[in-house]
């Protein structure tokens, strides 16, 4: 027996597809943070090197 396929109303696709740009927004800034943390990380070596 197939699933039952719902039809979604304009406003559920549009929570959605919001949702969907929230999520690609936090995962973008969460890699941001991640590369800033790399570059203080490099930073730190490279003063540590110069002492």
């Amino acid at each position: 027996m197939p699933p039952i396929r719902r039809r979604y109303t304009q406003r559920e696709k549009l929570l959605a597809e919001v949702g969907g740009i929230v999520v690609d927004h936090m995962r973008e800034r969460k890699n941001r943070e991640i590369d800033l943390d790399d570059d203080f990380d490099d930073l730190e070596d490279d003063l540590e090197d110069d002492i």
